[in-house]
C-alpha cells in the first residue's frame, strides 16, 4: 500500500504547466512490485488492466498476431485500459504502463483522430500541388493555399510523430537504459525481451524516417513554387522534433 500512496502523491504533485513526471522512479516502483501490487497501482491511477484473449472485443479490433500489449486512453469510464496477453510478460506490461503515465501527465490526443487529420492534411497538400501548372505563374491565392497546406501538413505530421510514434521509441530507449544500468531490473525485464526491443525500436524509427522523407519531398516540390512568393518558417516545432528523432533513433 505504501508504494501506491507514494506513486499517487508523485502524480498529484505534478506541475500542470510543466507536465513532468519522474519516469525512472515510477518505473522502478512498478517493476519491483509483485503482480498483485502492479494491479493495485494501475487501478489506483484510474486505469483498468485486462488480460486478453482472441475472443476479446478489443483484441479483434486492435490486436494483430504480433501485438503483445496495448494502451487505450479514456475507455470504459476510466482514464485508460492496459491490455496484455500475459501478466508475466513484464517488458510489455511496463511498456504499456509508461504509455499510461505519459497520457496522464500531458495533453490528450486521440490517435485515430490525429491520424485522420494527418491523412486529410496530406491529401489537401497533394491536391493543391497537383493543380499547379509548371508552365504558368500560379496566382497569389493559389500560392497562399499551397503555403497554408504545406504548413498544416508539417504541423499535423510533427504532432502525430511526437505524440505517438516517437513515444514508442522513447519508451523502448528508457527500458533499454534501465536494463543496461541496473542489474536487478535487468533480471526482472529479461534478456530476450531486451534484445527483441531493438528490433521493435528500429522498426518504429524507420517508420518515422519514412514519414520525414515523404515530408521533405513534398516540401521540396512546394518550395519550387513558393520561393518567389514568400519564405516559409522552419518551424521550431519541427526542429525540436527532429533533434529528438536524431537523439533516439540515430545515436548508437
Amino acid at each position: 500500500m505504501k508504494k501506491i500512496i507514494i506513486l499517487i502523491l508523485i502524480l498529484v504533485g505534478v506541475n500542470e504547466s510543466a507536465k513532468a513526471i519522474d519516469l525512472d522512479q515510477l518505473t522502478v516502483q512498478f517493476l519491483t512490485a509483485s503482480i498483485s501490487e502492479r494491479k493495485n497501482i494501475i487501478e489506483s491511477l484510474g486505469l483498468k488492466l485486462y488480460i486478453v484473449d482472441e475472443d476479446n472485443l478489443y483484441v479483434k479490433k486492435h490486436f494483430s498476431k504480433q501485438t503483445l500489449g496495448l494502451f487505450l486512453a479514456d475507455q470504459e469510464n476510466s482514464k485508460g485500459l492496459i491490455l496484455v496477453r500475459d501478466l508475466t510478460d513484464t517488458w510489455t506490461l511496463i511498456h504499456e504502463y509508461q504509455h499510461a503515465l505519459y497520457h496522464l501527465t500531458k495533453n490528450h490526443f486521440d490517435e485515430e483522430v490525429e491520424f485522420e487529420n494527418l491523412k486529410n492534411a496530406k491529401e489537401d497538400l497533394v491536391e493543391v500541388l497537383g493543380s499547379m501548372n509548371t508552365n504558368e505563374n500560379p496566382s497569389k491565392e493559389k500560392l497562399n493555399l499551397l503555403a497554408v497546406s504545406l504548413k498544416t501538413y508539417e504541423e499535423k505530421l510533427v504532432l502525430f510523430l511526437r505524440e505517438f510514434e516517437l513515444e514508442e521509441v522513447k519508451i523502448e530507449s528508457h527500458l533499454q537504459m534501465l536494463y543496461e544500468t541496473q542489474k536487478n531490473l535487468a533480471e526482472i525485464l529479461g534478456k530476450e525481451a531486451y534484445l527483441a526491443s531493438f528490433i521493435y525500436k528500429n522498426k518504429n524509427c524507420k517508420r518515422i524516417e519514412s514519414r520525414l522523407t515523404e515530408l521533405e519531398i513534398l516540401k521540396s516540390t512546394s518550395l519550387k513554387y513558393l520561393k518567389s512568393f514568400l519564405f516559409l518558417d522552419e518551424s521550431s516545432i519541427f526542429e525540436s522534433f527532429n533533434k529528438n528523432f536524431v537523439n533516439f533513433c540515430k545515436k548508437p
